[in-house]
């Protein structure tokens, strides 16, 4: 299926609404929705081989898994979407873009099958939104740590003399761009100098968000080669800015994945130390985390909720079916309710 065909049978959650989500990878066995992306060539091209590099970075002990496209339908079943394959296995150390679309997740490992394919630390809130719960109920230990956030004097010092006044991402230079100065993972465990780089200004917002990052680690050739030591990478550098939603109009500066950090081209890091590969990872990691997990509908409406609403509108149950001019039928549970009571009573017929 190609971007502009593809038209999603599932209900969106608000989650992949925001992030314009054309790709959707649901588990096989459970039918939840384990991630999506949104894959063009402006945002995020993803291959096989790209994603399952990426899920090993993001937990080296995740199950050995595999994908093949599938094409999903409605049924009677509310929030529930019978998948049928549509094609092959892709390989894992396939370098070709994946059509937009829905793919099975599937568990190679039958003695896995019930385990959790990936050990995530979070795929709710990004940096920024985070910090931005420090004044709600519950919420007292992000208060105390927003002002390890400030940067010290010191740190900005040695930062500025290290990155000798340029972007490190885009190579912008503080003579002709306001430039400033950034931690890279949130500081409250790493008040290093190693952990802060240089940056545009109309930049920060998207860094600290989450909307990019700088995927540190090489492509390795084959998905199947071992990802045993983070820190101790084989051939070459990467540092490729990774793109994970729309950033409107700043998203311009960045060329998409094709394009590396201003300090690791061929042409520069020999002049440039930049920040230190570690906490790059570790924000990517985060990025990663937050735009690629979660999203199932299921989650925004469980089982209960469902069912309760079934009974008000009197599908199931003793009550008389609501009127179909009853402004419960016109929510967004009401028309996907409604649409499989119609389902319903149509295969019946």
């Amino acid at each position: 299926m190609s971007e502009s065909t593809y038209q999603p049978v599932h209900l969106l959650s608000e989650k992949s609404r925001r992030l314009g989500r054309d790709t959707f990878f649901w588990l096989l066995r459970s039918g939840a929705l384990l991630g999506g992306d949104r894959i063009n060539q402006r945002i995020t091209p993803l291959t096989s081989a790209r994603l399952h590099r990426w899920i090993r970075l993001l937990d080296a002990r995740s199950t050995a898994f595999e994908i093949y496209p599938v094409s999903l339908k409605k049924c009677a079943e509310p929030l529930t979407y019978p998948k049928e394959r549509t094609g092959p296995n892709i390989p894992a150390d396939s370098t070709d873009p994946l059509p937009a679309g829905d793919y099975a997740w599937n568990i190679i490992d039958q003695e896995r099958m019930l385990y959790i394919p990936v050990h995530i630390r979070n795929h709710k809130s990004t940096f920024t939104e985070i910090a931005s719960t420090a004044e709600k109920p519950g919420r007292a230990h992000v208060k105390d740590l927003l002002p390890w956030n400030d940067l010290p004097s010191s740190i900005e010092q040695v930062v500025a003399e290290r990155d000798c006044g340029y972007c490190m991402v885009t190579g912008s230079r503080s003579g002709t761009t306001e430039i400033c100065t950034s931690w890279i993972f949130p500081p409250a465990w790493a008040i290093l100098a190693s952990n802060a780089m240089l940056i545009r200004k109309d930049l920060l917002d998207a860094f600290q968000g989450n909307a990019f990052g700088i995927d540190v680690d090489v492509s390795f050739s084959s998905a199947s080669e071992p990802l045993q030591s983070l820190t101790a990478l084989p051939l070459q550098d990467d540092y490729r800015i990774v793109i994970l939603r729309d950033m409107g109009p700043v998203g311009k500066l960045l060329t998409g994945i094709d394009s590396q950090a201003f300090f690791r081209r061929p042409q520069f890091k020999a002049q440039f130390t930049g920040p230190d590969e570690y906490f790059l990872r570790q924000h990517f990691k985060f990025c990663l985390e937050v735009h690629f997990f979660g999203g199932d509908i299921r989650a925004v409406y469980p089982r209960e909720v469902v069912y309760e609403r079934i009974f008000e509108l009197g599908i199931m149950g003793e009550k008389r079916l609501a009127s179909f001019d009853d402004p419960r039928w016109e929510t967004e549970l009401g028309r996907e309710l409604l649409e499989c009571y119609w389902h319903d009573k149509l295969s019946t017929h």
